[in-house]
């Protein structure tokens, strides 16, 4: 027995623990999401003057092209057009459009319009892009230093379905119907934070993704899914 490499040889044999321990979590991890399940993530930055919203969502490839389907069927024009295009860059082009109708802000009781600034394909596992906004804040009322903002996420909540785009698993029970709305399966987590000496008070939700409460929406009866998705903070102003 070796005194002097017994230390060597413990370390070594720890980091062999953790690099097995660090591959089965990472197969773990990397199983396929299920047809129809979209799993988002909508993180929100208030700083003086403005906000952005990182609104990312993850899908397998099945769920993409449905998606893709469903947002261009919207626009019959638009989906002839595009019927050679690249599916990939067809589901860039529709997801800011539909990403953006889908959530809505009030200041104070009043509504803000959003503006989409990018598009990005994102390489993480099970994120296929992230939609950048950004919103203009309204000054405080007289009197007052601080705005109550409000945010209703509408996204993948009464998806129209067609003939032509039909989710998984709903042939059957759509073969009698033209035209149905459904709810799409998936998850979500809501982030919101202040930056810039923004200060917030009275925040619904956690300041970063990874502090965020995971909620399905399998677990959430369809009368309550609305409150569930809603999230707001008071901003207070530098």
């Amino acid at each position: 027995f070796d005194r002097q490499r017994y230390p060597r040889h413990r370390l070594t044999t720890f980091c062999a623990i953790c690099m097995a321990a660090w591959l089965g979590l990472g197969e773990a991890n990397a199983h396929e999401l299920e047809d129809g399940f979209v799993e988002r993530s909508v993180a929100v930055v208030v700083r003086p003057g403005e906000a952005t919203i990182r609104y990312s969502i993850g899908a397998n490839e099945t769920t993409r092209q449905q998606l893709a389907n469903l947002w261009r069927a919207d626009n019959d024009a638009e989906a002839d057009e595009d019927a050679e295009a690249d599916e990939d860059a067809l589901f860039l082009k529709a997801v800011g459009d539909a990403l953006l109708n889908g959530i809505t802000i009030e200041a104070d009781g009043a509504p803000i319009s959003l503006e989409l600034v990018e598009v990005m394909p994102t390489p993480r596992h099970h994120v296929e892009a992230t939609v950048v906004m950004r919103l203009k804040l309204p000054s405080p009322v007289a009197g007052a230093d601080s705005i109550l903002l409000e945010f209703q996420d509408r996204n993948f909540q009464n998806c129209r379905v067609t003939p032509n785009a039909v989710a998984p698993g709903l042939e059957t029970s759509l073969s009698n119907s033209q035209d149905a709305h459904f709810t799409m399966d998936g998850a979500f987590r809501y982030a919101l934070k202040g930056a810039n000496g923004v200060m917030l008070n009275r925040s619904t939700v956690a300041p970063i993704l990874v502090r965020a409460k995971r909620r399905l929406v399998a677990d959430i009866p369809a009368d309550e899914l609305d409150a569930e998705q809603q999230f707001s903070a008071e901003v207070i102003l530098p």
